[in-house]
């Protein structure tokens, strides 16, 4: 029988668990316990999107056109664009 998906090494899961274990314990000190229902899942991913979402409408908006300012003043061309 074939493994079709990607094998996990031992470093894989302790590099995981590296990650994973300060994010869950985060989340039980906020409440959260293991059982959390699937609207619950959803409302955080929600939430994760809106964070990302107005992350990037802040860089468009505000620091990109910054950048462009500062760096159009420089007496170099080539990071005029």
């Amino acid at each position: 029988m074939m493994n079709h998906g990607i094998r996990r090494t031992e470093n894989d899961r302790i590099m995981e668990n590296q990650y994973v274990e300060p994010i869950a314990k985060l989340l039980r000190q906020v409440g959260l316990t293991e059982q959390i229902t699937w609207q619950t899942q959803a409302i955080v991913l929600a939430g994760i999107l809106l964070l990302s979402w107005l992350t990037a409408v802040l860089f468009r908006r505000l620091v990109i056109p910054a950048l462009q300012k500062i760096s159009s003043q420089t007496r170099v061309t080539w990071d005029d664009h």
